[in-house]
């Protein structure tokens, strides 16, 4: 299951670098942290970060930085949240969104952060489904 999600973040980490705007990188990184719950996913959020800093000629560590202190965020409040709900993760994805949208300035940021919300849904019940018929659910 790790190999694949690291070939999903290597499309991804393509896509966003080349053809798209949107954070896609930073809602497969929440979605992978509602359900893997690690802190190594702080050391893939750096690395996919210092990847797209490269890839899309920013200042070395901004991206990275970015997504290690969303990561670290959530991974520090999942006690006091439920992460595995869609009503955790939406706001979540929009708020982080938002902030991405500000730091890193985009065209009509306004629609891609309701572009960013709808695609943390999907991701969300995809991965949701994903979980239940392999049964990893249940090893938390």
């Amino acid at each position: 299951m790790t190999i694949v999600l690291f070939l999903v973040l290597g499309i991804i980490l393509m896509l966003e670098s080349s053809v798209m705007t949107l954070p896609l990188t930073l809602l497969f990184l929440i979605t992978v942290t509602v359900w893997r719950r690690s802190f190594n996913i702080l050391l893939v959020a750096f690395v996919s970060g210092i990847i797209l800093d490269v890839f899309l000629v920013r200042p070395i560590g901004t991206t990275s930085s970015f997504f290690v202190i969303m990561i670290a965020g959530m991974i520090l409040y999942q006690k006091k949240y439920e992460l595995r709900s869609p009503f955790f993760v939406v706001p979540f994805s929009m708020a982080s969104s938002m902030f991405y949208a500000i730091l890193f300035p985009v065209p009509q940021a306004f629609l891609q952060i309701i572009l960013s919300t709808l695609l943390s849904i999907v991701f969300f019940f995809i991965s949701y489904n994903i979980v239940e018929r392999s049964g990893e659910r249940r090893r938390y």
